[in-house]
């Protein structure tokens, strides 16, 4: 194991890292125009001159609503007579009230807007898409159907974009989020501040895989010529 430097904490190097540097290495050169191939094959079909490029795990969240407020009311009659046939039916009221007040309470939480389990599966990222392959089928997401994207902390990104069902908003979590995100921004909007300042790398992140002995392609002059900055402040994900 080794250290970055004094005064930061030791970590091992680790798969996820192992994935920023490829993905560091496919962004420099699409940077410098170089030719992206692959050696993974897909179960699905590509569309023509679309190379697929890397593949793992990943989840997916989306932020809705599970109602609309609206709930079932129960009416529950218990007729009886005497003392016991009273208190059955008592019994009987109050638990309907509380069933009540449960599925009010329910109905009203789902209608928040909110983070909610989503897919979770395989994914493949190509040069034009990334496709999420989960029990509930395959789903792709092209590059021309994400309007807004933002890396919101290490392997988690937030993005808006146009479905087969509507306006979706994601959240994609895996170790090629940056990946997916640094094509898009290639592809879509070479201008986005985090790929101009750099921040949709882990802060320090290019200097950190440096002193292990693993410098990344991305270095500070292909930076320059693709109008990124690799970030120069922070420790690295450890």
């Amino acid at each position: 194991m080794r250290t970055r430097g004094p005064g930061t904490p030791n970590r091992e190097w680790l798969p996820s890292d192992s994935a920023l540097w490829e993905t560091c290495r496919i962004v420099a050169d699409s940077i410098n125009g170089h030719a992206l191939e692959s050696q993974l094959a897909t179960y699905f079909p590509l569309s023509p001159g679309e190379v697929a490029l890397v593949s793992g795990d990943a989840t997916v969240d989306e932020f809705r609503a599970a109602g609309d407020g609206r709930y079932a009311s129960q009416t529950t009659l218990v007729a009886g007579s005497g003392t016991f046939g009273l208190a059955l039916g008592a019994a009987s009221l109050a638990a309907t009230v509380i069933g009540n007040a449960n599925r009010r309470a329910q109905a009203q939480a789902d209608a928040q807007l909110r983070w909610r389990p989503g897919l979770q599966g395989g994914i493949v990222v190509t040069t034009n898409a990334f496709y999420l392959q989960c029990a509930q089928g395959l789903f792709r997401w092209d590059w021309n159907s994400i309007d807004l994207m933002a890396v919101a902390q290490y392997n988690c990104a937030v993005f808006q974009g146009r479905s087969a069902s509507g306006p979706m908003t994601w959240r994609l979590s895996g170790p090629w989020t940056e990946l997916v995100f640094a094509l898009w921004a290639l592809a879509r909007h070479p201008q986005h501040p985090q790929f101009l300042d750099g921040s949709w790398l882990p802060a320090n992140w290019i200097r950190w895989a440096t002193d292990q002995g693993f410098p990344p392609q991305l270095e500070p002059p292909a930076l320059a010529r693709g109008a990124v900055s690799g970030g120069d402040a922070g420790d690295g994900l450890g």
